[in-house]
């Protein structure tokens, strides 16, 4: 029953693109123009490893020599789009390491099993990526408070 309530509204807030009235002018201006990226269709120009495994790719210009690393969680996918929009511009070829909820380092307390089992693939990527790799740009984004803190408020 609840879902039949829940329907109509999530439909309306899809139509919408959120709940417009909540920004001022001037912000309402700056999203209009700045929009948010957050499908990864398109990211990787070869072989994808996805859904449980997250993804690991190729971005950038394609066919050269990866130069750097981005690796990270929802939060690194969410600029995954635009790095490589500059490095294609630049001639920059890199990697992408992102696994939603998954620090980009080891070490934090990750609370369930299979998400800490998801997490150690994405370091373990990270540390393979580097190991006798002439890379030496790597970019770590992610929520970090949520990872110091614990709490994802």
């Amino acid at each position: 029953a609840s879902i039949l309530l829940w329907w109509p509204a999530t439909r309306y807030v899809r139509a919408e693109g959120g709940f417009p009235w909540r920004l001022t002018a001037e912000a309402a201006e700056f999203a209009e123009r700045n929009p948010t990226r957050l499908d990864i269709t398109g990211l990787c120009h070869d072989q994808v490893t996805t859904a449980e495994s997250g993804v690991n790719c190729a971005v950038g210009k394609e066919g050269g020599n990866k130069i750097f690393i981005l690796a990270g969680d929802s939060h690194a996918s969410a600029i995954a789009l635009t790095v490589s929009d500059i490095a294609k511009a630049n001639g920059l070829t890199g990697q992408a390491l992102l696994h939603n909820g998954c620090p980009p380092l080891s070490g934090f307390d990750i609370s369930t099993t299979s998400a800490f089992e998801k997490c150690v693939e994405l370091s373990r990527g990270l540390s393979g990526a580097l190991q006798g790799s002439p890379i030496k740009n790597v970019i770590l984004h992610a929520r970090w408070a949520q990872y110091f803190t614990g709490e994802r408020n």
